[in-house]
Parts: structure tokens; sequence; C-alpha cells
């Protein structure tokens, strides 16, 4: 009997460390940044890093490979950390109303979008890009509404 038990319990503690949980990102959930569901999604990959302060995912739609990053720090207490993210964007910007604070987007390339905003003292950067292998049918525009849906996501989440 205590054979069966010692063997269980080897069992157990080997299937445990061969298994790994799935990173779990704090602001935004993977089913809402894929749009699921959806059956021509694959290859999904979650990476959180920086203690939960970036969020990177990647994964597959057809012939597309889509890239999508959350960052989220504090800032110093004035408000040149909010102008130097929001200088990512350059001239070229558009205010977002309803999302959190100061929110813009901007065009980050031929295809990627970016949104940055601020919740009380917490600055947030949400990109989507696309690597298209032929022409995509996504426009700026397409990209532009996904960070901003998730941009609205995140700043909810800071709330």
């Amino acid at each position: 009997m205590t054979a069966k038990i010692c063997f269980l319990t080897l069992l157990i503690l080997l299937s445990a460390s061969l298994c790994k949980a799935q990173d779990v990102c704090t602001w935004v959930t993977t089913a809402t940044v894929i749009d699921a569901p959806d059956p021509a999604v694959s290859d999904v990959q979650t990476v959180v890093a920086d203690a939960g302060n970036t969020c990177t995912f990647h994964y597959r739609k057809a012939d597309s490979l889509y890239n999508v990053q959350i960052t989220i720090h504090t800032a110093s207490g004035d408000n040149g950390d909010m102008a130097a993210s929001e200088k990512q964007c350059g001239s070229d910007k558009t205010s977002l109303t309803g999302i959190g604070n100061e929110a813009v987007l901007c065009s980050t390339g031929a295809r990627g979008e970016r949104v940055v905003g601020r919740v009380r003292d917490q600055i947030f950067v949400v990109n989507v890009s696309v690597k298209a292998a032929r022409d995509s049918n996504e426009t700026a525009k397409s990209l532009g509404d996904k960070a901003t849906l998730l941009a609205e996501q995140v700043a909810g989440n800071l709330f």
C-alpha cells in the first residue's frame, strides 16, 4: 500500500512540474485580444513580463501575424511622463474621449496603430500591428478600432 501511495505522489509531482500555467495579463483577456471565438485564429502566444505590467500577444489569423503589446507604468508625479509617452505618436494623433484621461490614437506605420492614455497616475500604451503575407483586408481603421477597444478594456481595469 505504501508503494502505491509513493508512486501516486511521485506521478502527481512529475505531472505538476511538466504542466505550465498560461501567462495571464491583468489588464485584458486573451479572448478579447484575439477576437475569440474566431476559428481563423491560431498559434496564440501570450507573454507577461515586468511584474505583469507588459503583456504581449502574438497570433496568426489566416495569412497575417498579429502583435499586440500593452504596457502600464506609474507616472513620476508631473505631466512629463504622459507628454513623453504621447510624444511616441508625433503630431498626427486623434484625441479619444471616454478612455481614461488624455487618450490619443496614432499610427505607428503602414500596419500599426497605438493608443496612449492615462488613468490617474497610471500611463498605458496599447500597440497593435500586423504583418501580412499578402495584401491584407486589415486597414488602419480596423487596427485603430482594435487598439481603441483594447484601450477601453485596459482603462476600465485601471479604474
